[in-house]
């Protein structure tokens, strides 16, 4: 049978630990919230369970690094570009550049929005027309990493493959999702940038290997 419902990863823990009769109020040690939900009767039964999903959120504003400050240099850069729902621009750059972002699964929509949005993997038999000027670039037939500026939405029911980006035509839906951000803000944390672990690099030793003691 084919489950077309929503799930995320993150949907798995709680359900293992509802399957196992586990109840977290009688560890000594208290459980962080979860962000999954159990997913059994939706798995088993095809029960609906959920309809949104959030897959990225990185705000620069919340970083005090140097890659927060790149991310806020490209925001104020762009700043004016958020409310457009008709061009998306590709700037170039990597990943390390990608530091406002705001994606979301709702139904059958996903959004992809922001002033820094990291696109990867695609080609030129996989991808909108605003990227495939990026598709030989090199002779690779697609690029490894670019970033984009602007809102990009698909109905992935009938566009699995994300080719048509239709937030121009669907301005009401790609603001109901961005109207969504500001619950997410209010839980988000800000990162800290924890310090390398050189030992903790397989460059060293071309394999990965422990290197906390115990």
């Amino acid at each position: 049978y084919t489950n077309t419902n929503l799930h995320h990863v993150a949907d798995w823990y709680p359900t293992f630990q509802a399957l196992a009769a586990d109840e977290p109020h009688q560890h000594p040690k208290t459980q962080l919230p979860l962000d999954g939900v159990n997913i059994w009767q939706s798995v088993s039964e095809g029960v609906p369970c959920r309809e949104e999903v959030l897959l990225g959120l990185r705000d620069p504003y919340l970083r005090d690094d140097l890659r927060g400050k790149w991310g806020r240099e490209n925001a104020e850069k762009y700043d004016d570009r958020r409310g457009d729902f008709s061009n998306v621009i590709l700037t170039g750059g990597n990943s390390r550049l990608a530091q406002d972002y705001f994606i979301i699964r709702w139904k059958n929509y996903k959004l992809l929005s922001g002033t820094s949005l990291e696109l990867q993997g695609w080609t030129s038999e996989n991808g909108t027309s605003e990227f495939k000027k990026f598709s030989d670039k090199g002779g690779k037939k697609q690029y490894k990493t670019s970033l984009a500026v602007g809102n990009l939405l698909f109905d992935l029911s009938a566009d699995p493959r994300e080719v048509n980006n239709i937030a121009s035509s669907h301005p009401e839906t790609v603001m109901h999702l961005l109207n969504k951000k500001e619950g997410y803000m209010r839980t988000i944390k800000p990162i800290v940038e924890s310090k390398h672990q050189s030992k903790a690099s397989h460059s060293a030793y071309k394999v990965w290997t422990p290197w906390v003691e115990l």
